[in-house]
């Protein structure tokens, strides 16, 4: 926080007020990013101490005609620090419930789908080698797999029936 007149001199500054009262020296380096404050009022530059800010200058509204102008400086990691953190907790909340939605449609996966496709491999497996009496064992309800179990066990049936009576 620093005060300065119309010349650009240090009447007051916050931290440190003995190295820099008295002086017109700036807290930023870059003579370009000086001009860009004075126009805009606000930009965000790394000060002569390597320290990243976001400064701001204002007139003193109160003493319009005295040149006076407060300059303000603070440390991004400061200003953005309840930002970050709540970034941060919402990353993680948000990776949480990805990894939860991916359990829950994997679990449902594994349930629902491959645990039916494993019993009509399963299946036509034992069926390919001989086994006539090989049934899929997924209830016949509603839904494709199911329509598709039922149909494999239905031409199972069949072809059992068929062996059973040309042995006879």
């Amino acid at each position: 926080l620093s005060l300065r007149d119309r010349r650009g001199t240090i009447l007051s500054h916050y931290p440190d007020p003995e190295q820099w009262i008295g002086k017109t020296e700036q807290e930023i380096d870059d003579p370009k990013m000086q001009q860009k404050l004075r126009e805009t009022g606000t930009i965000e530059a790394v000060g002569k101490d390597g320290v990243s800010r976001l400064y701001a200058l204002a007139p003193l509204s109160n003493a319009p005609n005295s040149g006076l102008s407060i300059t303000v400086g603070i440390p991004k990691a400061i200003a953005f620090a309840e930002a970050n953190q709540m970034l941060s907790r919402n990353l993680i909340t948000l990776g949480a419930a990805l990894v939860i939605a991916f359990l829950i449609t994997w679990t449902y996966g594994e349930l629902s789908i491959f645990r039916q496709i494993k019993s009509i491999l399963n299946m036509t497996e034992k069926m390919a080698g001989g086994d006539l009496s090989a049934r899929t064992g997924v209830a016949h309800q509603r839904g494709e797999l199911n329509q598709l179990a039922l149909a494999f066990d239905t031409m199972a049936g069949s072809l059992e029936k068929r062996a059973v009576e040309a042995e006879e």
